[in-house]
C-alpha cells in the first residue's frame, strides 16, 4: 500500500510540472496589445517615451507609438485619407502602430527566461501606403538582460510587411503575415524590442507605416521534452532507491 502511495504522489507530482510547464506557454503580457481597452469614442491612443502599454514600455527617441482599436477607428477621419480600412486586427481588437507622428520610438519588453533554453517568437504584421511606398521594415531585436545592451543579439532581424495591396484598392483591409523566430536564452532575463524602420522628423499618420500584433513567446514543447524525460528518469529512480531500502529493512 505504501509502495502505491508513493508511486501516486510522484506521479501527481509530475502532473503538476507539466501542468506549470503548460500554464507558462505565453510569457509575454499584453501580446495582442488589448490593453488598455480603448473605448468607442477614443478608438486610438498616442503612446510617448516610458509609457507602459500593459507591459510593454516605449523606448527610443524621438517619437512615439499608437494603440489601434477596431472597429471604432472605421469611422475617424484620419483613417479615411487612403483606401486602407485599417481593420482588422491579427486577432481580437486591438493592435500597434510602430510610428506615432514622428518615428525614432519602438516597444520593448523583458522577461524571464531559463538560461540554455530554446524559445519561440511569434508575431504577425501589416502595413499602410501612402504617397512615399517605401520599402521600410520592422525591426526585431532580441537581447540578454536589460534593454540597451550591446551587440551581438541573439535575435537581430528586419522583417518585411505585405505590400502587395496598395492605393487606388478601395477600402482593402490591412493583410497580416505570421513571422517567427527561434533563440536560445543565456540569461535569467531577455528583452524583446520591436521598431519601425522608417526615419523622418515627422511622420504621416497614413503614409508608409507599420503595426505589429498577436506578439506570443513560448517553450517549444519539443524543447521541454527533455525536461519531462528527466522528471520521469527521477520519479523512477526515487521509488527504486526507495523499495530497496524497504527490502533491506525486512531482511535485516
Amino acid at each position: 500500500m505504501n509502495s502505491i502511495n508513493t508511486i501516486g504522489w510522484a506521479l501527481t507530482l509530475l502532473a503538476s510540472s507539466l501542468v506549470t510547464v503548460d500554464a507558462q506557454a505565453q510569457i509575454l503580457r499584453n501580446g495582442g496589445f488589448e490593453s488598455p481597452a480603448l473605448s468607442v469614442q477614443q478608438a486610438i491612443q498616442e503612446c510617448t517615451l516610458t509609457t507602459d502599454i500593459g507591459g510593454w514600455i516605449v523606448g527610443g527617441s524621438p517619437g512615439s507609438v499608437y494603440v489601434i482599436a477596431c472597429p471604432n477607428a472605421l469611422t475617424l477621419g484620419q483613417f479615411t485619407q487612403m483606401s486602407v480600412n485599417y481593420c482588422d486586427p491579427s486577432e481580437r481588437h486591438q493592435y500597434l502602430k510602430l510610428n506615432g507622428q514622428a518615428s525614432g520610438a519602438n516597444v520593448f519588453q523583458t522577461v524571464t527566461t531559463t538560461p540554455d533554453l530554446i524559445y519561440t517568437l511569434g508575431f504577425s504584421i501589416a502595413a499602410a501606403n501612402g504617397a512615399a511606398k517605401g520599402a521600410n521594415t520592422i525591426r526585431v531585436t532580441v537581447e540578454s538582460g536589460g534593454p540597451g545592451g550591446a551587440p551581438p543579439f541573439l535575435v537581430d532581424q528586419q522583417f518585411a510587411p505585405d505590400r502587395t495591396v496598395k492605393p487606388p484598392v478601395a477600402d482593402h483591409p490591412l493583410v497580416w503575415t505570421r513571422k517567427v523566430v527561434t533563440f536560445r536564452a543565456r540569461s535569467t532575463q531577455t528583452t524583446i524590442t520591436f521598431a519601425d524602420s522608417y526615419n523622418a522628423p515627422t511622420k504621416p499618420f497614413t503614409d508608409d507605416v507599420s503595426f505589429i500584433d498577436d506578439v506570443i513567446l513560448e517553450v517549444p514543447r519539443t524543447a521541454l521534452a527533455p525536461y519531462f524525460v528527466g522528471l520521469v528518469a527521477i520519479s523512477v529512480f526515487g521509488l527504486y532507491v526507495i523499495r530497496r531500502i524497504r527490502r533491506s529493512r525486512v531482511q535485516g
